[in-house]
């Protein structure tokens, strides 16, 4: 499967309610080091092509916020990979010395989580322009949806 596909399937999957710690370690991959909140936990990911999981949790009920993914560098997506699968994006705000980000905003895939997904990529990819740069990051964070 393509990470491209990949993120496609996990911004739905990220998006259902009720959805656990558990639903997703067993997606992703088992997990390998849980310090407690407000630190992340760490999963072993048996994806093909994803070298590094991480998970945050809300603090307040324990419930999965974020999931990042380090792709491998020969599953890494374009940013016109990630434009064509979540829309136009934006560039996000980033700190002087962190990588570029593109931010998705893709209508919510359920009726209680929004799932943005930001993507930090490897450069602005040089002469070819952004949609050459590729994500060495992807980030899904559930936001939760206001009735």
């Amino acid at each position: 499967m393509a990470m491209i596909d990949l993120a496609r399937d996990l911004h739905r999957f990220l998006s259902q309610d009720p959805l656990t710690i558990a639903d997703i370690a067993t997606r992703v991959g088992p997990i390998t080091s849980d310090p407690g909140v407000p630190m992340e936990i760490q999963l072993s990911p048996v994806i093909p092509g994803v070298s590094a999981a991480r998970l945050a949790r809300y603090p307040d009920s324990g419930l999965p916020f974020t999931l990042t993914l380090e792709p491998t560098p020969d599953a890494r997506p374009t940013a016109a990979a990630l434009r064509g699968t979540f829309g136009e994006g934006r560039r996000g705000l980033t700190d002087r010395g962190r990588p570029p980000e593109l931010q998705f905003d893709p209508p919510a895939a359920g009726p209680r989580w929004h799932v943005v997904v930001i993507a930090e990529l490897d450069g602005l990819g040089g002469a070819a322009g952004i949609d050459a740069a590729r994500a060495i990051r992807i980030v899904f964070r559930r936001d939760p949806v206001s009735p």
